[in-house]
């Protein structure tokens, strides 16, 4: 068996290019550069600053697989923030604007028909929503509390 995992290590400027065309990458490809910048960011391979450039440019991504690489990445660059600090201040701030869209997609009132994909990235989202301290979220989820207070488990 030949088969294995190697990390590709990306030039800065490689790296910049990529992140210039990122609406062009598929999700094969978005992985991979996912797993690669963070493992070769623990290995001291790579600057851990440009974690920070790569979640930026997730902006709108619907896919759950995805989002569960970028929390982990956002869990690694937290570890390096001074809570209550101007960085991690800046942190909520990326983190806010990346969910965005996602959550707007989404939403606060759960479809009768959602899908497995949506199920698995509203828990995503909203557990950054909480780390961003937003105040509309946590407005919305006690004005909500005894609506939503019950959620449907998915069934295959």
């Amino acid at each position: 068996d030949l088969s294995g995992h190697y990390l590709i290590k990306l030039s800065d400027q490689e790296f910049s290019n990529k992140l210039k065309a990122f609406d062009q990458l598929n999700k094969e490809q978005k992985l991979r550069i996912l797993i690669d910048r963070r493992l070769l960011a623990k290995a001291n391979q790579v600057s851990s600053a440009s974690l920070v450039d790569l979640i930026k440019a997730f902006n709108d991504e619907p896919d759950p697989l995805i989002w569960d690489l970028l929390t982990t990445i956002i869990a690694d660059i937290r570890r390096f923030v001074v809570p209550d600090s101007q960085d991690e201040k800046n942190l909520k701030r990326i983190v806010r604007k990346m969910i965005d869209k996602p959550y707007q997609r989404i939403g606060f009132d759960i479809p009768e028909n959602e899908s497995y994909q949506d199920i698995r990235l509203r828990s995503t989202i909203y557990a950054l929503l909480n780390f961003t301290d937003d105040p509309d979220f946590y407005k919305l989820i006690f004005s909500n509390y005894n609506i939503n207070v019950s959620y449907k488990a998915y069934e295959p």
